[in-house]
């Protein structure tokens, strides 16, 4: 860039910066146009070109310019005009100039031996300025001794040099005239300087100082002529330079810095060889000044009949003129004509763009073509859209953000510390409500008591006391601290003085001076051409990154697989009834029985147990009603609580509400009262639900069932045997937890799925792009605040008055706004996920994070980045394409430059955002959010007594949130680390902070609400993989940008291979592991089985993976106990509902309802219980350890109950696998919360059996036991025939449509049971709902025909 060197970015620029541009113009072969300005008009004009193009520029006056910048009216003989008004012109370009964000060198011209006095003027208050201000007014002057023999011109220029730096001196001459200096008659010889004058000036004026530039004469001439009529011998410069070089031994190729003057007339390709001599200056005046004139004299002609007079034009004789004649509109026009030539010309002598881009900007003029400087509104905005980052003061942004970050962290640490002994409700519930088992370490009272325990819990204890999910988020957490820590440590040491030190000595003063952001300095972004082997550093640590990352993604893979294989062995899963099961999705039609899930499971894998299998019933609406119910029994509970908060003195009116469209009809479209229509809603649908859970069966079963093994190494045979079988198009894989499924989705088919998931993406896109408007705007005006000053005039003086503050307010205001509107992105992604068929909640969360992360990662890394810098790449090409052709349109864009420049500006932000990370991590952990919100709800609202015992619940931990928090951080500092290395030990010092913090949280307050079993790795794993693919990319476009060549960038493929051939690698080590207890194929099922064990019989497949909706109690409406005495005048009805259904509860067998005073019986043979219609809660029993078992509290809070030693998946001696309710089983639990699922029962219960008054019996045992619980060596005693009906299990097309009734109990009788003294059920009792199965006993045969020669003969 051109500026790169520069101490002074813009404004007027002096010495070093002088001669350091020149020598940059030399090298890039490009020349600095040196325009003639005789009033602030034309300043603004030539000012307003340069920032367009994003170029330097020298603004000269000469003498006369000078005087006229004073006025013509004032007195020249001292030349007095022409000091007054030059000093004038310096102090109002130095005042503007900074506005335009350009450099200037400002010049005086041509200074005749008659206009010495002129010069001593202009020194003289050069030596005032620099004793005030430390340098110069003007950057240089110009002494035009032509005229007079060499060696006076030598020895005057000689001793102005010496009084003032930096000084221009020019020798030779030229034809034309200008200001006096007239040699039209000269002799066309005298137009060529000699090159040993050359060399004379050369060698006098170094002695002095380095400060000069020579206009060598080549036949170059002033005034405007015809092409072709000026004979220019620009080769001549060449061997000015070459005579030079050999005379002083100079290594450089043009020692001589040469100025180009009178170039009217000249063609391109002089221009172009003039300047690959060393020309640094080209003059520019007369053909400016022809320009400046159209543009007034297009307007004058094009509105004449507006300016002839004051009022009175074409419009009307009244209509006012002053809007056309104002000076402030026709010489606005002379300024846009000139202006516009100024830029041809730049495009015309030189063929390289300038690089004075701000970063992330292109040509200051819209894809239209309209002036940035002049744009209103819209365009306006597509002006700052194309330049984004032009403020300059992002260093007090990042101390603002790091002091406010740092010391609010430290404030919410300390009242964490001092309020967490005082609230163990809300800083340690775990502590109260787990067992002892899952309880973590007691805390003392003191104010940092809690940071050893902390320290001293190791991944063991975590896994123990949190669950696997918890100990490898906190494992993750931890690799990514590690990661970073190792590539903060090669930011500081290695890339960040890389940078400084590839970019320029200069840049640093500059910080020091206060004219630049300190983060300049820190990125490549302007790069030294001379230090282009410093970008290697880039490419190696390139290579360094990602080896690193790989090595950590290894190391912890393995890892993870240790811990996956340890919970694999603990008694937790081995005991757990979803470890052995099979989830069948899928299923046809033909195949929607429990025989028909034995036989697909037998498809993929032959076992030696036979499974229990359970085919998932047809619920209908009931979900959808229980959700009405509920939401119904909260909305009642509100209505109660606002109208009973002072039940002494209850309002004078009862609340009302509007009934629901849905029951409108009924009630009328006037407001009812809200008690009353509540209650009678919620007894309507406890009505309405007991009738459809009676009516349940498996008919008309769902395509979706479960199937149960024996031993867990069965099921994982066949889980991973079928991962690439699909017996008539299924799909089976091990079944989740049951509180993990949505049981929504299970019917849905493969179509419908898919259809879902299209439009779940499809949606998600058009949110991704629609969020791209706002997300720009937060770019273009929350993140540089000047801009917004731009176009709001109101808000500009407060800005400007405010810099610092405002400076602040931009450090937090963007970060703060971003972090807040995406806290409601998981909750609508989330319900998306849902809608878009997602089968349990493992899959949905994974999900959720992925979308999470592709959103964050398009929208605030790709777009919020590179947005600007995309638009100013386009409208270059635009514009470019109006002189150039569609390919070198598109590379003068400099797209790669362009790109360079955005993201280091946009560096400044991920800084300032990643350090306010901080802040979110400390209110985690002080809980605040929680604490104000509970503190205002129960301060200013009426809370309900569930409200109340919800808050005093372990909140659940959000996986899916922190997971894409976390991936994105560390994406973000991944992609920055070459260009801004400090975002790499701020992200290290974020993962070590949050680390501990999360640590505690995880430890003492969070749960997980559905454990996975450490199912997220491989989700976690890919996205890291990703980041690091994506950071190569964005580092080799940052070398390319920094000049650093195509080689450099094909160098820095091989390390994306490299990580992806880690992820292969740990994808066919270690999945396989991570995944399944087992993957043995079973070669010899027969001899698996051990002899003389026998097989559990008392499963329950189907209560346990039954579909909650048939038997979960219904929420009944909580009051405070405050207000018992005045239930009976507000409620019109009945306080006990006794003489309904109980709605408690059904049982999986034949949905009869469920005793809610007797866990485990059914209200009909359970004492009767009256339900009351209200539950009234005490004061000191708002607290969810009274309420955790209950399952409307434990499915929302409580997990899967294992936190608290109650885990619903858990197998037992009481409650074992399950298994199908095809019959009844004799052994289950009578303190069961419902009914164990009927079994196979022995032969002799049956016989027991009798007709009641006949005493015969209701049929033999073979013929009542059904087919798949019949005995195969019963078989063998009877005939042929006999023995296939027994062995013959899939003799039946459908199990449900034919034999319903085998083993039928006699109508109207009870019989007791024999063998264990239980009830047992006549056909009346099973037919009272209209449809059911018979419990058949079949006990002592059991033993014998779950064997595999039984299960798979005769098929």
């Amino acid at each position: 860039m051109a500026t790169a060197n520069l101490s002074r970015k813009s404004g007027v620029i002096v010495g070093d910066d002088v001669h350091k541009l020149f020598k940059y113009a030399q090298e890039k072969k490009f020349a600095i146009p040196a325009i003639n300005v005789t009033s602030s008009s034309t300043v603004v004009a030539s000012l307003e070109a340069a920032r367009d193009k994003k170029a330097p520029i020298i603004l000269q006056m000469s003498q006369g310019g000078a005087a006229y910048f004073a006025g013509k009216g004032v007195a020249n003989d001292k030349q007095q005009a022409s000091i007054a008004g030059a000093v004038a012109g310096a102090h109002y370009i130095r005042s503007v100039a900074p506005s335009y964000e350009i450099p200037v060198i400002l010049h005086t011209d041509h200074c005749a031996k008659k206009l010495l006095p002129w010069l001593d003027g202009m020194m003289d208050a050069d030596e005032a300025y620099y004793k005030e201000h430390g340098e110069p007014l003007f950057s240089s002057h110009m002494i035009d001794l032509s005229e007079e023999e060499v060696d006076f011109n030598i020895q005057t220029t000689a001793k102005y040099l010496k009084r003032a730096q930096p000084m221009k001196q020019e020798i030779g001459i030229t034809g034309g005239e200008e200001d006096g200096v007239n040699n039209e008659e000269v002799d066309n010889n005298a137009l060529y300087t000699q090159p040993e004058d050359i060399y004379n000036i050369h060698k006098t004026l170094s002695a002095i100082s380095p400060y000069f530039s020579i206009a060598a004469g080549f036949g170059n001439v002033h005034g405007v002529y015809k092409p072709g009529n000026v004979k220019l011998h620009p080769e001549l410069l060449g061997k000015h330079q070459a005579y030079v070089k050999e005379q002083t031994g100079s290594k450089d190729e043009k020692p001589a810095f040469l100025v180009f003057h009178g170039g009217s007339g000249s063609s391109k390709a002089e221009y172009t060889e003039a300047i690959s001599h060393g020309v640094v200056k080209v003059n520019l005046d007369t053909d400016l000044q022809y320009a400046y004139l159209t543009g007034i004299r297009d307007y004058v002609l094009k509105k004449k009949d507006y300016i002839m007079s004051q009022v009175g034009n074409p419009e009307g004789e009244d209509k006012p003129n002053k809007k056309y004649f104002d000076p402030r509109v026709w010489v606005r026009e002379g300024e846009k004509t000139m202006s516009a030539r100024v830029q041809e010309v730049w495009a015309y002598q030189t063929s390289i763009r300038f690089g004075m881009a701000a970063p992330g900007g292109g040509p200051a003029t819209t894809l239209t073509g309209v002036n940035c400087n002049e744009a209103q509104g819209a365009d306006k905005l597509l002006c700052l859209i194309q330049d984004p980052y032009s403020g300059t003061f992002h260093a007090d942004a990042f101390w603002a953000s790091l002091g406010t970050s740092v010391l609010l962290m430290i404030l919410l640490t300390l009242a964490f510390s001092l309020m967490r002994p005082r609230n163990t409700i809300v800083y340690a519930p775990k502590v109260k409500y787990a067992d002892e088992k899952h309880s973590p370490p007691k805390l003392g009272k003191g104010l940092f008591e809690w940071v050893g325990p902390v320290s001293r819990a190791k991944e063991g204890m975590l896994v123990e006391k949190t669950g696997l999910d918890a100990a490898i988020f906190l494992r993750f957490t931890r690799m990514l601290r590690n990661i970073f820590l190792t590539l903060g440590t090669i930011g500081i040491l290695v890339l960040l003085p890389a940078n400084v030190i590839g970019s320029n000595r200069a840049a640093i003063k500059q910080f020091l001076k206060g004219g630049q952001s300190l983060f300049v300095t820190m990125t490549p972004q302007y790069p030294d051409p001379k230090k282009s082997g410093s970008l290697w550093v880039h490419v190696v640590c390139v290579w360094v990154i990602d080896l690193v990352v790989a090595f950590f993604l290894w190391r912890n893979y393995g890892a993870v697989v240790r811990l996956r294989r340890q919970y694999f062995d603990s008694p937790e899963y081995l005991q757990s009834l979803h470890s052995r099961t099979l989830m069948v999705t899928d299923i046809p039609p033909a195949d929607r029985t429990d025989e028909g899930i034995l036989r697909l499971a037998d498809q993929v894998e032959h076992t030696a147990a036979l499974p229990r299998a359970s085919i998932g019933r047809n619920v209908k609406e009931l979900p959808d009603m229980i959700e009405e119910h509920n939401q119904a029994v909260r909305e009642l509970e509100s209505v109660l609580a606002k109208y009973l908060k002072n039940p002494d003195n209850l309002p004078t009116k009862r609340p009302t509400m509007r009934a629901s469209k849905k029951y409108r009809a009924n009630n009328g479209a006037h407001d009812v009262d809200a008690i009353d229509y509540l209650t009678g809603r919620i007894r309507e649908l406890e009505i309405e639900i007991t009738h459809v859970r009676e009516s349940v069966d498996k008919r008309n079963a769902m395509p979706f069932g479960f199937a149960s093994y024996e031993r867990i190494e069965d099921a994982h045979t066949v889980a991973f045997a079928a991962r690439k079988k699909h017996p008539q198009g299924t799909t089976i894989r091990l079944a989740p937890r049951p509180n993990d499924l949505i049981w929504k989705n299970l019917p849905l088919s493969k179509k419908q799925r898919s259809w879902r998931r299209f439009w779940n993406n499809f949606w998600v896109a058009i949110l991704t792009v629609l969020w791209i408007a706002p997300n720009a705007l937060i770019a273009i005006f929350l993140s540089n605040l000047s801009n917004l000053a731009a176009i709001w005039p109101g808000f500009r003086d407060n800005f400007q008055r405010n810099h610092r503050t405002w400076a602040a307010v931009q450090g937090i205001a963007s970060p703060a706004l971003t972090s807040l509107i995406y806290l409601i992105l998981p909750i609508i992604f989330r319900r998306m996920s849902i809608r878009g068929g997602d089968t349990t909640k493992t899959s949905r969360e994974r999900h959720v994070a992925t979308k999470l992360y592709a959103f964050f990662v398009f929208n605030n890394l790709i777009i919020f980045s590179i947005f600007s810098v995309v638009y100013g790449f386009v409208a270059a090409v635009v514009k470019n394409r109006q002189t150039e052709d569609a390919w070198h349109a598109v590379l003068s864009g400099q797209f790669f430059e362009k790109l360079l420049g955005g993201l280091s500006q946009t560096s400044y932000f991920w800084v300032i955002w990643l350090l306010q990370r901080q802040l979110g991590a400390a209110a985690d952990l002080a809980q605040m959010i929680n604490l104000v919100w509970v503190w205002f709800c129960r301060t200013f609202m009426a809370p309900t007594p569930r409200q109340e015992i919800e808050w005093t619940a372990p909140p659940p931990f959000d996986y899916a949130v922190y997971y894409n928090y976390f991936l994105f951080y560390a994406t973000v500092a991944l992609c920055f680390s070459t260009l801004q290395p400090l975002v790499l030990p701020i992200t290290a010092l974020y993962f070590a902070v949050d680390y501990w913090l999360k640590k505690y949280l995880l430890l003492y307050v969070l749960i997980t609400k559905t454990e996975s079993g450490g199912q997220h790795w491989r989700f976690l794993f890919n996205r890291l993989i990703f980041a690091v693919c994506l950071s190569n990319i964005v580092m080799g476009l940052v070398i390319r940008g920094a000049s650093g060549g195509w080689f450099k960038v094909f160098f820095m493929i091989p390390p994306a291979f490299l990580v992806l051939g880690v992820k292969y690698y740990c994808s066919k080590r270690f999945d396989g592991q991570l995944k399944y207890y087992t993957k043995a194929t079973l070669k010899d099922p027969e001899n698996l089985v051990e002899p003389g064990k026998k097989v559990r019989k008392n499963d329950r497949v189907q209560s346990r993976f039954g579909h909650p909706a048939l038997y979960k109690p219904l929420m009944t409406p909580m009051v405070h106990a405050k207000a018992r005495h005045v239930l009976s005048e507000i409620y019109r009805g009945r306080l006990d509902n006794s003489d309904t259904v109980s709605t408690t509860g059904y049982s999986d067998i034949a949905m009869d309802p469920m005793s809610q005073s007797h866990p485990g019986k059914t209200a009909r043979f359970a004492p009767p219980a009256p339900k009351e219609m209200f539950e009234v809660v005490p004061e000191t029993r708002l607290d969810f350890e009274h309420f955790m078992n209950r399952a409307e509290f434990a499915d929302a809070l409580g997990g899967n109950g294992e936190l608290y030693g109650r885990p619903d998946d858990l197998i037992s001696e009481r409650s074992s696998t399950p298994r199908s309710f095809l019959g009844r089983h004799g052994s289950g639990s009578g303190n069961s919360s419902r009914a164990s699922s009927p079994g196979a029962r022995s032969d002799r219960s049956v016989s027991a059996h009798r007709r009641v008054g006949s005493g015969s019996p209701v049929a033999s045992p073979r013929q009542n036991v059904h087919p798949v619980y019949r005995d195969d060596a019963a078989a063998q005693h009877g005939d042929i025939g006999q023995r296939e009906r027994g062995r013959s299990m899939y003799n039946m097309s459908n199990e449900s449509e034919s034999r319903l009734l085998n083993g039928a109990q006699p109508l109207g009788h009870a019989a007791p049971d024999e063998d264990v003294g239980r009830e047992a059920y006549g056909v009346d009792r099973w037919r009272t709902s209209g449809s059911g199965y018979v419990g058949l006993p079949a006990r002592d045969a059991e033993e014998g025909i779950t064997g595999y020669d039984y299960y798979r003969a005769r098929r």
